[in-house]
């Protein structure tokens, strides 16, 4: 199925509305929700339908950016100084490049309830499927890499322009 970029959309709000969807069709529990690099918090407030707004009891935004009167819970700062407390689901959509990988999963999987699942995604900053395994192992024991091409979800022996990662310490997961 190919999926139209609606008229005025940048690449950017397309390719995380699309992660946004993904991320709302895989979490059958998203009652406390941790988004680290959250920008304007599209995931709460699309252009599009609402993604994960439906399903969200308590929703943490961190960012560098400043807000003036954000209409979510919200952080400006350092994630690694942010006081966190333990989440159902972590979402980092392209910001591993802009830090430290190993401290950001480590921050992430101290950050997650026992059954919880983290989300990451990078474009071609980060698109060694190996290497990107070799890292997220020394932090989590359930992972599920897939390659992202225009937009799309697709396997990782395709060329793509990014990786999508979903990640859990919870080896009964089932990671589709």
């Amino acid at each position: 199925m190919i999926i139209e970029k609606p008229k005025g959309w940048s690449d950017l709000e397309f390719i995380r509305n699309f992660l946004y969807l993904r991320i709302s069709d895989e979490c059958n529990c998203m009652d406390d929700v941790l988004e680290i690099g959250c920008g304007n918090g599209m995931g709460l407030q699309q252009k599009g339908p609402p993604l994960i707004a439906k399903k969200v009891k308590s929703y943490l935004g961190v960012d560098k950016a400043k807000w003036k009167n954000p209409p979510f819970d919200f952080i400006h700062g350092d994630i690694f100084e942010a006081g966190l407390g333990k989440y159902d689901v972590v979402i980092a959509l392209y910001v591993i490049q802009y830090v430290d990988k190993d401290r950001l999963f480590e921050l992430v999987s101290r950050a997650l309830k026992p059954t919880g699942i983290a989300f990451f995604s990078e474009g071609k900053a980060w698109n060694d499927t190996e290497a990107a395994l070799e890292c997220l192992k020394k932090h989590f024991n359930n992972i599920r890499i897939s390659k992202v091409k225009d937009g799309m979800i697709v396997s990782v022996k395709e060329e793509g322009d990014g990786i999508f990662c979903m990640v859990s310490n919870d080896a009964s997961l089932v990671l589709q």
